[in-house]
């Protein structure tokens, strides 16, 4: 028996793949078919398939890629970010305690400029009392002298530790009128001793100065402005006004 036979004679056969079984005709035309359909247009077909594929695998890669680049700049963005606001912060706390301290500049200079402005003020406020007190003791010492002479004759009597031996100095203009008032105090002091008066140019009309053993009163207009200026002297801006 040829070959030719035997294959004719086995082309009936059935072939065991797995679970399934196949004839041996139709394996042999499938075998057949393929490679009748090797060929260049079936090549490029397949080749095309496989393009396909890789471009398609190559756009799943770029997209994975560009994803996370996006996810990476996100990030970085969010990192600025924040690094930003935290500088901006730390210009704004330099920016504060730089306007602090102007501010505490500006009220410093305020003070100064007040004190100094106060001081003047002070000053000018004295010489506008010793004005009021010139012009008010000018009336009245022209029209109430002698009123005005015995009260200070009597506060400076009542002042002395001691009314024995007591010399007593005025202007000129009111050594006579003085020598008359001594007489009529003698009536309210009546323990006053001997009293010499005598007359001075330093000391102005309305005023004297009475002096013993253990003191000096002074009752001149010098010493009521002194007197003044120091009142005015001890006023002061409160530090709540400051």
């Amino acid at each position: 028996m040829s070959l030719s036979d035997a294959s004719k004679k086995f082309s009936g056969g059935r072939v065991i793949m797995g679970m399934q079984s196949r004839a041996l005709d139709e394996i042999n035309a499938e075998a057949r078919n393929a490679v009748r359909l090797a060929t260049p247009e079936t090549e490029e077909k397949f080749l095309q398939r496989v393009r396909e594929k890789a471009r398609e695998k190559a756009a799943q890669v770029i997209n994975s890629a560009m994803t996370e680049a996006r996810v990476i700049r996100q990030k970085a963005s969010e990192e600025g970010h924040r690094e930003g606001l935290s500088k901006a912060d730390e210009e704004i706390s330099a920016m504060k305690e730089q306007l602090k301290s102007d501010v505490a500049q500006i009220f410093s200079n305020l003070k100064k400029e007040k004190r100094k402005i106060w001081n003047e003020y002070r000053q000018d406020m004295v010489l506008v009392l010793k004005a009021s007190v010139d012009k008010v003791l000018g009336i009245e010492l022209s029209e109430k002298r002698t009123e005005i002479l015995e009260s200070l004759l009597n506060q400076s009597l009542e002042l002395a530790e001691s009314n024995k031996e007591l010399t007593i100095t005025v202007c000129q203009e009111d050594e006579q009128t003085v020598r008359d008032l001594l007489q009529k105090a003698e009536e309210k002091f009546p323990e006053m001793g001997t009293c010499r008066v005598k007359s001075s140019k330093k000391i102005k009309k309305g005023g004297l100065i009475l002096e013993n053993g253990n003191g000096v009163v002074n009752n001149t207009l010098e010493s009521r402005y002194n007197e003044i200026k120091k009142i005015v002297d001890q006023l002061s801006l409160s530090e709540e006004d400051a």
